[in-house]
């Protein structure tokens, strides 16, 4: 009741000169606006090929005696009115004010409700864009960007941004889309989301470069370390989580006391919760903490049923199921889509993942020194980072990279994690997990398969301009008046989550 109290006070909602409360009035006019504001952050690529970025909004109009007002605003602008801004200049921004719209089928992309959770309730469709003032030409943003320059430069654009997003993650960093489709489809997880895993690779080498010194000096030069990796990632859910586990690790390093795993991440997580409760709705930060659950109570009990191959091959197949296993329920419920080669891809790409994150952290804090040197450092990465795009490109184009199986109801969630949580509460049924796998997988796959099976079904989206007929039957759906590019990727997309072809009119 506390929580949910908290959760309610905690949430964002417009003031009462937020320019969201304006948006549905001038949007209704459809007439061209005049937004001034300091730019909050560096702007980014779409899948549209346009420029987005956050304002905060400072007036409506272009001259000092405009309509004033007040919050944060979603800016989209052409390609070229997008270059050469950075956070802290003042702008007046023309274009088309909006309401971000919620999803207008079950399952779609909710633009609103991802965009209130960080206080932002209207949109801008910008034409052109005018500098008023230049802001302070350095702050953090600018160290970051120091380090993407260098490492792009003898790596080249595409496997310098992969590079620098392993460490500085997906906010600093502008992937090329392609690439982001390329992973998300081989089924690895997004490695430009900074999170427990590099955490864990710097951690370690650390740690084993200093083990022959004090243990004071170890603790001290690993706390700075994470400190370091959490600045530069900018303390994302995932880091801030990796990020405060590394710290209870040494802490216990410390005091040579040993630590529940189970109990301090759920302590982690009400920890966080407590500083950002909105963070539970965030994917990124439930399916993080799932992964890292399943590496603490099932990696032990899968290493063991793979005694018969060396301890290191063991492991590094028991690392990528048990975290497979941990957050593909959670996937299947949101999604209902599976990546077939997954496991595949988690094995082969291991070792180029630890290879470029600890080679982009040390080339990184080479570049803040002196960006030659970084750009040298970056270099010698340029054979693993190839060699991780060419088995993530060629996996993403086998036949069925994909499986689209349905999106599963909230019992069988419950039901499967329920089972994958036997071995840890009832530790004699570890010898079991195979079973308990295969029960899960039935219990997931069977109840889909029969409805797949008899399905056939006419939905008519209303709400959506022109209205959308959807037709699914057993192999095949039809859709009759698809619209544009964005509506077929946001909305038609995830609700058609059933193996079949599709056939457009």
């Amino acid at each position: 009741m506390a929580a949910s109290g908290y959760l309610t006070l905690r949430s964002p909602s417009p003031g009462p000169r937020d320019i969201g409360r304006l948006a549905a009035q001038v949007g209704r006019v459809r007439s061209a606006v005049t937004v001034v504001g300091t730019v909050k952050t560096l702007p980014r690529q779409t899948q549209s090929q346009k420029r987005q970025l956050l304002i905060d909004v400072q007036r409506l109009g272009p001259d000092s005696a405009a309509h004033r007002v007040g919050g944060k605003l979603y800016v989209t602008v052409p390609e070229d009115q997008g270059v050469g801004l950075y956070p802290g200049q003042q702008v007046a921004v023309r274009g088309y004010l909006y309401q971000p719209r919620r999803a207008s089928v079950p399952h779609g992309f909710d633009f609103e409700d991802y965009l209130a959770r960080s206080g932002i309730f209207a949109g801008l469709r910008g034409e052109s864009v005018v500098v008023q003032k230049e802001g302070w030409p350095w702050g953090w943003w600018a160290v970051q960007q120091r380090m993407v320059r260098s490492q792009a430069r003898f790596l080249g654009n595409r496997k310098g941004a992969l590079v620098s997003a392993m460490v500085l993650g997906q906010q600093a960093v502008d992937l090329p889309f392609d690439l982001k489709t390329d992973f998300i489809q081989a089924g690895l997880p997004m490695p430009w989301t900074a999170s427990g895993f590099q955490v864990s690779i710097l951690l370690s080498g650390v740690l084993k470069l200093t083990e022959r010194w004090a243990e004071r000096y170890r603790i001290w030069i690993g706390g700075t370390g994470l400190l370091l990796f959490g600045l530069l990632s900018g303390f994302e859910p995932s880091v801030s989580r990796a990020v405060l586990m590394g710290v209870a690790g040494l802490a216990s390093l410390g005091t040579d006391r040993k630590i529940k795993p189970v109990g301090l991440l759920l302590g982690v997580a009400a920890l966080l919760l407590v500083i950002q409760p909105l963070w539970i709705w965030d994917l990124g930060f439930q399916l993080s903490f799932l992964a890292t659950l399943g590496l603490i109570v099932t990696v032990s009990p899968l290493s063991r049923s793979l005694d018969w191959l060396p301890p290191a091959i063991a492991t590094l197949i028991a690392v990528p199921i048990a975290a497979m296993l941990w957050t593909l329920p959670l996937q299947l419920y949101r999604f209902g889509v599976t990546p077939l080669y997954s496991l595949l891809a988690n094995i082969l790409s291991t070792p180029f993942l630890i290879i470029l994150t600890i080679g982009g952290f040390g080339s990184g804090i080479l570049a803040l020194l002196w960006p030659w040197a970084g750009s040298l450092g970056a270099a010698v990465l340029a054979l693993p980072s190839q060699g991780l795009i060419w088995i993530v490109t060629s996996i993403s184009q086998l036949p069925g990279a994909s499986l689209v199986v349905g999106t599963i109801s909230i019992w069988q969630l419950i039901w499967v994690y329920g089972l994958l949580a036997v071995p840890w509460l009832w530790p004699r049924w570890q010898k079991q997990l195979p079973l308990i796998g295969t029960a899960a997988v039935i219990l997931v796959l069977l109840p889909l398969w029969q409805v797949q099976r008899q399905r056939f079904q006419i939905t008519i989206f209303d709400q959506a301009n022109p209205p959308i007929m959807v037709v699914q039957q057993p192999g095949a759906v039809m859709v009759i008046n698809s619209g544009d590019r964005n509506l077929v990727t946001q909305t038609l997309t995830p609700f058609c989550n059933a193996k079949a072809s599709i056939k457009s009119i």
